[in-house]
């Protein structure tokens, strides 16, 4: 007998029994698996929260040729997630949630416990090499699953939702390829402090909660912003945007600050930003990481000499047990990570 989690959304939600396969086999005697499975959408204007989520026992799959059977360590929260939770996500890169499945995530990392494969061996660490890892403790995989801007050196960028985990590298990596001076806009003083004190590479913050996003961006940047790493969408960039160079550039990375409303992604703009846009000849264009797969490797490559040298670092946010990954989402939904957002499932350290 396994585990698995579910995903619900109404103030009333309906309860659905989760169908288990009862004819998987086990893959070892007193192995427990878990499972995290959806059982009823949000809504696409509602917050998410931890009653969308049910834990459940489930079976523990067999393997095929060509298959491993993968414990999962760690699960990683993205804010992309919430849009699963949507009748539509918007985009043709993932897809919605089903009611009464096993939520799908978009990344995790996992120890081989069972291999079919000539490739991979009983003991491996691997990650997803594609889009998805299931909120699962115990899960199958194919081996063959495992495994943008124009920045001038001098140049002011500015980076939204700052101690987010994109956003905290996306600032640290303007500053390795010699940016003049990096901006972090992020959500408390306290998180502020953070990115100024920790050897980030930021070379001043914003609180958009406290203090007036215009005025102070005036105040760091008075001869303007050339890039903008855009993570959140909404009045916080229409600000930005406003006090950019020509010639600047816009990089679409996410829109969190729609993700609980009916706006589609990219969010549309106004027709006064539309007017700024092109008189200042600014570059506005989404990134998806999707679209780099081939320079993975010498990506990964120059991002592990950085953190072997000590120029790059990672926050973590940790939470620990697959049942609480519905909680540490909507937290990370709510801003209360600095840096990523992480389920520790099965300790690292075991076995």
């Amino acid at each position: 007998m396994s585990i698995r989690y579910a995903f619900n959304s109404d103030p009333k939600p309906q309860t659905r029994k989760i169908i288990v396969d009862e004819s998987a086999a086990t893959a070892s005697p007193g192995r427990r698996n878990l499972t995290i499975s959806n059982l009823e959408n949000t809504g696409v204007c509602n917050p998410p929260d931890p009653s969308n989520f049910r834990v459940e026992d489930c079976t523990i799959p067999k393997i095929e040729d060509g298959e491993v059977l993968v414990e999962t360590v760690y699960l990683s929260m993205d804010p992309a997630q919430r849009c699963q939770m949507n009748e539509e996500t918007g985009v043709d890169y993932i897809e919605p949630l089903r009611l009464g499945e096993t939520v799908h995530g978009l990344g995790g990392m996992g120890k081989i416990i069972q291999s079919k494969c000539e490739t991979l061996n009983v003991g491996d660490i691997v990650v997803n090499s594609e889009l998805g890892w299931p909120w699962q403790r115990i899960c199958v995989r194919k081996a063959s699953e495992l495994t943008k801007g124009n920045l001038r050196k001098g140049e002011t960028c500015v980076i939204s939702s700052a101690a987010g985990a994109v956003g905290m590298l996306a600032g640290q990596i303007c500053k390795l390829l010699e940016a003049g001076r990096v901006i972090g806009i992020t959500s408390t003083p306290e998180k502020c402090e953070y990115l100024l004190t920790s050897n980030l590479g930021f070379d001043s913050a914003i609180a958009y909660k406290t203090e007036d996003v215009s005025t102070k961006l005036k105040e760091m940047a008075p001869e303007g912003v050339d890039l903008y790493f855009d993570n959140v969408g909404g009045d916080i960039s229409d600000t930005v945007i406003k006090q950019m160079n020509e010639g600047g550039d816009v990089i679409l990375c996410g829109a969190i600050s729609t993700y609980n409303t009916d706006v589609g992604y990219p969010p549309p703009i106004s027709e006064e930003l539309q007017q700024i846009i092109r008189q200042k000849s600014i570059n506005r264009n989404r990134f998806l990481v999707l679209d780099y797969t081939t320079e993975f490797p010498e990506a990964l490559r120059t991002l592990e000499a950085w953190f072997r040298d000590g120029k790059l670092k990672c926050e973590v946010t940790m939470r620990y047990g697959l049942e609480n990954a519905g909680s540490a989402f909507v937290e990370m939904m709510e801003g209360k990570n600095i840096g990523k957002m992480l389920v520790e499932v099965t300790s690292p350290r075991k076995g």
